[in-house]
């Protein structure tokens, strides 16, 4: 696809969703006027949530890391490396090639544009990737380092004696790439037919199971045994937390109060992240004083639709809301309804240089299959916690 098609093709699907948008809205306008039922209604909303569903996973696939085909172009290194996982013997000189990526513990290191193409479909499971900072290295573990305090200026007389300001401190944050793996198989029939693209199919799953064992992690994990630690449970963030206005209701003034309470700072690249069902509450939602939805559609080409004038995302791993007596929500487990903030600078991702794929030709040699064995190592952490601010209903 050349960039005059890729834009085209953004562009027709950000107006697919800023016209589910303003349907939707019509449509509640019409039952807030009595015009349709509730259960007319629900039933819209489904569908304008699977509709949704269905543009931006295709607007997340454009929008992710272009890659490039293994079938142009390709390099020696990435023709020795399809030979590899289609078969056990190599020429001397391939073995040669791949040895010069080869880390040092098993597995072949997969060609920069086959990682790229398994982490392009890692982007579409989750948005965290495009709203965070990502960092690459070939270290064990990584030390981040950020600005504690700054210190205090004071006015200084001109012939004064000058003393030194103090205060000035940093803190450090330690990111240990985590591993992550799948373990696939491959019967020996599948690997003789040159219908089957091996290649594309291992990156295509592969890059799933990442995408969604990650996108978990960098919600609620705890930085060792369940991934990278996780922006949900960072203490100062939770700390500062703030609660919606009336218990089990999530109103318009809720998400002024949270966008006002960010600090400044951190406002002008800030965002909304929300479970999808959140989302569903909040496209509802008008001003009181006027008849405006909180939830705008954008025109700019490519670009999600905006709530106060900052982008929002939607986080399958962040908590679902559910309905009450009496017409209210809540927040699924930890009482946490959104996040809004600059994630760029809140958090940074770690991506350990190099997916490896290990070909295991013994271990089910009596079934006439062939195992592979794909790891990749990502890491996590909150740098500047200030820069996030959380609705909850936790108080």
């Amino acid at each position: 696809m050349t960039e005059q098609e890729m834009q085209a093709k953004i562009e027709t699907i950000n107006a697919a969703n800023n016209k589910i948008i303003s349907d939707f809205q019509a449509d509640n306008d019409r039952k807030l006027k009595g015009f349709i039922a509730e259960g007319v209604f629900n039933d819209l909303k489904t569908g304008f949530q699977k509709r949704f569903d269905e543009q931006d996973l295709e607007l997340a696939k454009l929008k992710s890391p272009a890659i490039k085909s293994l079938d142009i172009e390709p390099t020696l290194y990435t023709k020795a490396f399809g030979k590899y996982l289609r078969k056990q013997t190599l020429a001397p000189e391939e073995q040669k090639i791949l040895q010069i990526g080869q880390p040092t513990y098993a597995g072949v290191l997969a060609p920069p544009e086959y990682a790229a193409e398994l982490l392009h479909y890692a982007y579409v499971q989750h948005p965290f990737r495009q709203v965070a900072n990502i960092r690459k290295t070939d270290q064990e573990r990584v030390y981040l380092h950020t600005n504690d305090a700054f210190g205090v200026a004071t006015w200084e007389a001109e012939l004064a004696t000058k003393t030194e300001t103090t205060g000035l401190t940093y803190a450090r944050t330690t990111v240990i790439p985590q591993e992550m793996k799948v373990l696939y198989k491959a019967t020996q029939k599948m690997l003789e037919d040159s219908q089957f693209n091996l290649e594309a199919e291992i990156a295509y799953a592969a890059g799933r199971a990442f995408g969604n064992l990650e996108s978990t992690a960098f919600y609620s994990g705890n930085g060792t045994t369940t991934g990278p630690y996780g922006i949900s449970i960072d203490a100062t963030i939770v700390a500062d937390h703030t609660d919606v206005n009336t218990d089990n209701t999530i109103a318009f003034d809720d998400l002024i109060d949270v966008q006002y309470l960010l600090e400044s700072p951190y406002v002008q690249n800030a965002s909304w992240v929300m479970n999808r069902s959140l989302l569903g509450v909040i496209v509802t939602l008008k001003s009181a004083a006027t008849p405006v939805y909180l939830l705008q559609p954008n025109l700019q080409q490519g670009q999600p639709p905006l709530i106060l004038g900052s982008p929002v995302y939607t986080w399958s791993a962040m908590p679902a809301v559910v309905a009450v007596a009496g017409g209210d929500t809540i927040p699924g487990t930890g009482g946490i309804y959104l996040m809004y903030g600059d994630f760029r600078q809140a958090y940074t991702i770690i991506d350990r240089v190099g997916i490896t794929i290990q070909r295991l030709n013994e271990l089910y040699a009596a079934e006439g299959e062939i195992g592979f064995y794909v790891r990749a190592r990502v890491g996590g952490a909150v740098v500047i916690p200030p820069a996030v601010q959380m609705l909850c209903n936790i108080a």
